[in-house]
Parts: C-alpha cells; sequence; structure tokens
C-alpha cells in the first residue's frame, strides 16, 4: 500500500475527523512536506479533501465517494468482495470481470465503476450509468451447478438488492420479472447475468452478476427516453444514504441468501415483491408481441403467463422480454 493510499485510509474512515500532518507524517514515517504532496494528489485524484489552517485534513462528508476502504469495513461475508476493486470509469463492469474471471480471479471478486460508458442491459441493450449518481458492480461466482440454474442467481440477486434498499431508505421496493427493481412504477435498478460454461463438462466455469443501481439523482441526469420509466432510489425516500452503504449492503445480503438460505425460501420472497404477477403484460418474442396475463412463478424462476386466447405459456429469462401494460 502506497503512502498516498495509506493516507487515504486514514481520512475515509475517520470521516469528518481532523488528522494533523504531524500526526500523519510520524504514523507514516515521512515528511510533513511528503504529507502535503500525497494530499494534494489526492485532491487531484478527486477527492474532496478539505485542508483546515494549523489543524490538518478531513475529507468533506457531503461528498459521496465511493470508496473501498469504506465498502470493505463494511462488510461481514466470508468471500464476496473480500476481493474488491473501485474504478472512476470503465466501459461495462462486466466485461471487466469476465476477463479477469478468465485470467483466474477468485469467486467473490467485486468490481464497481464510478460510472460505465457502456452499460449492459439484459437482450443487447444499454444500461445508462452516469458518473457519482449510483452504484455500478459485477460479482464474480465458480458454482458448481448446470447452465440452466443459473437463472437462480438473478432471482438471488433481485432479492438481496430489494431487501437492502428497503431496509436502507425505508421504502417499499419491488421486483420485475426477471431482474429490475421498480419503486413507486420506476425502475431503479436491473441485474445482468452471464456466464461461461466449460464445453466438455458441460458445466458453470463462472458467472458474473452485474448490479446497477441508480440511487441519488433526478431525471435530468438520464436520457429522455430512459427517464420516462426510469429513476433513482432518492426521488423516492426520505432517508439519504451513501453509495458506499448500498453497495456494501446488497453483498452483505447477497452472501446471506446464496450460502445460507434455501432456494424455495428465496423465491418465496421474490414472488411477494413480483410487480408483475396478476398484471396485464406484454410478451416480446422472436420479435413479436403478444397481449398475456402474468399468472404466476413457478419453482425455477420462470413466468407463467395466459394469453388473450386462452393459451398459456411458461417463459424463461433468456428468450423473452416481458412489458407491463399502463
Amino acid at each position: 500500500m502506497s503512502n498516498k493510499e495509506k493516507i487515504l485510509r486514514y481520512l475515509e474512515l475517520g470521516t469528518g475527523k481532523i488528522f494533523s500532518g504531524g500526526f500523519l507524517a510520524q504514523e507514516l514515517g515521512i515528511s510533513r512536506t511528503a504529507v502535503w504532496k500525497n494530499i494534494q494528489t489526492l485532491i487531484h485524484d478527486g477527492y474532496p479533501v478539505i485542508s483546515v489552517p494549523n489543524k490538518g485534513y478531513y475529507l468533506d462528508e457531503k461528498k459521496d465517494i465511493l470508496s473501498k476502504n469504506i465498502i470493505s469495513s463494511m462488510l461481514n461475508t466470508k468471500f464476496i468482495g473480500k476481493q474488491l476493486e473501485i474504478y472512476k470509469s470503465v466501459e461495462s463492469t462486466n466485461d471487466l470481470l469476465k476477463d479477469l474471471a478468465r485470467e483466474g480471479a477468485v469467486e467473490g471478486t467485486v468490481v464497481i465503476g464510478d460510472e460505465q460508458t457502456k452499460g449492459k442491459g439484459r437482450r443487447g441493450r444499454s444500461f445508462h450509468s452516469p458518473m457519482g449518481k449510483g452504484v455500478y458492480m459485477s460479482i464474480l461466482l465458480r458454482p458448481e451447478m448446470d447452465p440452466e440454474s443459473a437463472l437462480k442467481i438473478t432471482v438471488i440477486a433481485a432479492v438481496a438488492e430489494s431487501l437492502a434498499i428497503e431496509e436502507l431508505f425505508d421504502i417499499k421496493a419491488e421486483i420485475k420479472w426477471v431482474n429490475d427493481i421498480f419503486i413507486k412504477g420506476r425502475k431503479v435498478s436491473g441485474i445482468l447475468t452471464e456466464a461461461s460454461m466449460e464445453m466438455e463438462s458441460g458445466k458453470l466455469e463462472y458467472v458474473v452478476v452485474g448490479i446497477g443501481v441508480n440511487v441519488a439523482g433526478t431525471k435530468e441526469a438520464l436520457p429522455e427516453d430512459v427517464a420516462k420509466t426510469a429513476g433513482f432510489i432518492t426521488e423516492f425516500a426520505d432517508k439519504d444514504r451513501s453509495r458506499n452503504e448500498v453497495a456494501a449492503l446488497i453483498l452483505n445480503k447477497f452472501e446471506e441468501l446464496y450460502m445460507h438460505w434455501e432456494f424455495k425460501d428465496v423465491l418465496e420472497i421474490y414472488r411477494k415483491r413480483s410487480f408483475l404477477t396478476g398484471k396485464e403484460v406484454t410478451v416480446i418474442k422472436n420479435g413479436e408481441e403478444r397481449r398475456a396475463k402474468a399468472l404466476d412463478i413457478d419453482d425455477r424462476g420462470n413466468l407463467n403467463v395466459e394469453y388473450d386466447s386462452g393459451a398459456r405459456e411458461t417463459l424463461s429469462s433468456g428468450e423473452v422480454s416481458v412489458r407491463k401494460n399502463m
């Protein structure tokens, strides 16, 4: 760990506390001039370090900066997030983590971007990920399961996220099958689960779970077409929470459900939070749109629908999109 990183750790874990240049110099075994130079580098890197004459330095608590140190201090996980990296800007956290997975990254590795320039959604859609407004992260898993069971991971991620949002913001979070989180009818988060399969064994090599959460912002931060259906949590919640708290609690909840809960129990929560069950929807499959009613979610996480013709079908997440009718 460099001296700059050590100074940052002091400032982040003691947010609001003033650290004198003399104290930092003594703790790190460097000169006060070296401390000052490292502080200037941190400021240049975008960290909100405030200098108080004759007293020292502290971080501005009003600035919601994603912090590896703070997130790590909030984790109570065994393996999720133990390898954690935060990037100022990435094209896609999923693509980055897939590269790391191929290079041998350990299970539980997490990458977070302050923004994504080419964020991805399901079926080739883009996911708008503006700088400093959300938590855009990906989790690496190496599960021993068949590819058909990978939908379970998306279900677990959706439940973990909805529970975390409700605990932090005291507001109801619903799940739109299969991978979106809604608050008061507006999408605030999307989940993209991608996997690599070993051809010889037919088993999963790794799974990357991408979670994008719009935390703090207004519709002006979103493209006009996106702003019609999406929003930010703070637009609907009375409480303010840091993005570090959001990231850490989602990771804590995810590991708890993934490691210690029976899937049937997770699925029961998923069903209770379903945004679509009983609603009129449009099923988009192979470029064709058909009106239907969402009936329920089966034991594997698939969606059962009934078309206007009376025919029924079980939909899996990979083959269709479902849009709730207004």
